[in-house]
């Protein structure tokens, strides 16, 4: 089976949150989607898998307040280990009677879309096997249809905790502009595109995986950046191989991008204003 999360592989591997109402944060992503707390240091929770994993670092700020219709996150995507670990959470889902966001089936793969108390949209999704893609050229084909529900409600079990082998699957964005975007995230980091869907989002990824990121234009082109003291989304961390570091410096002084540099770790801020670490592993 591919590993299309490896170290060898670029792709995004946990997101960190701003968050106003820790407690009713740390429910539902502990109570609810039963995370683990691998550490807190002193206003940062480190939540992930039992394995830990970490997968979202929640940051407390009692006075921030709700963002509206920003760039930034449109969401974040964790990858469940098997399509009987997506049917075991949807039987939880409807158990609880939590307000579902949409599912859908997207050929690549099957998705479940839901928010956390402060509208960080969250996808919860898994993958079918990659020879099973298909393609139009060099584009991967990706489509919304509905999700068989029958099938998945069939997979039953005790939904205890986030599975073990849980990854960050990929990050979806808001963006003003498409072109800038893949400027920035292809021509600049090195992602490869996958898919445009349409004018107004793009699918990008490394591997040959259907996306690592995505980014879109669906809130218009004139959206503010997330303010400093606003909830969502304040930054992301993305696995590069160190084989890539050297090229990676190159096109960031290219593109005259600041950036520093400390203990394996590249940090810059992207189109959006969003803080991104890379990590060379």
């Amino acid at each position: 089976m591919n590993n299309f999360h490896s170290n060898q592989i670029m792709h995004v591997t946990n997101v960190t949150l701003r968050v106003k109402d820790i407690e009713r944060m740390l429910a539902f992503y502990l109570g609810f989607l039963k995370m683990t707390l691998i550490i807190q240091k002193d206003n940062a929770y480190f939540l992930g898998t039992s394995s830990k994993n970490v997968l979202v670092i929640l940051i407390e700020e009692k006075e921030a307040i709700r963002a509206a219709k920003t760039v930034g996150l449109y969401h974040y995507a964790l990858l469940l280990p098997t399509r009987h670990d997506l049917g075991v959470f949807f039987n939880y889902l409807l158990a609880t009677n939590f307000d579902l966001g949409g599912a859908s089936d997207h050929d690549v793969s099957e998705a479940l879309y839901l928010q956390d108390p402060e509208g960080n949209g969250i996808e919860i999704y898994i993958d079918r096997l990659a020879k099973d893609w298909k393609f139009n050229g060099q584009q991967v084909v990706m489509t919304s249809q509905p999700l068989n529900y029958r099938t998945l409600l069939k997979e039953q079990g005790e939904y205890a905790q986030l599975p073990a082998d849980t990854k960050m699957g990929h990050l979806h964005l808001h963006v003003n502009d498409i072109s800038v975007a893949q400027r920035f995230f292809v021509e600049t980091l090195g992602f490869a595109k996958m898919l445009d869907y349409g004018p107004s989002a793009s699918f990008i990824s490394t591997g040959h995986y259907h996306h690592h990121i995505a980014f879109n234009t669906w809130l218009g082109s004139n959206r503010p950046a997330l303010g400093p003291h606003q909830t969502g989304m304040v930054a992301y961390e993305i696995n590069v191989p160190s084989s890539l570091k050297d090229a990676l410096i190159e096109r960031l002084k290219k593109e005259k991008i600041a950036y520093s540099y400390t203990d394996n770790v590249i940090s810059l801020y992207d189109i959006n204003q969003t803080r991104v670490n890379i990590v060379i592993n």
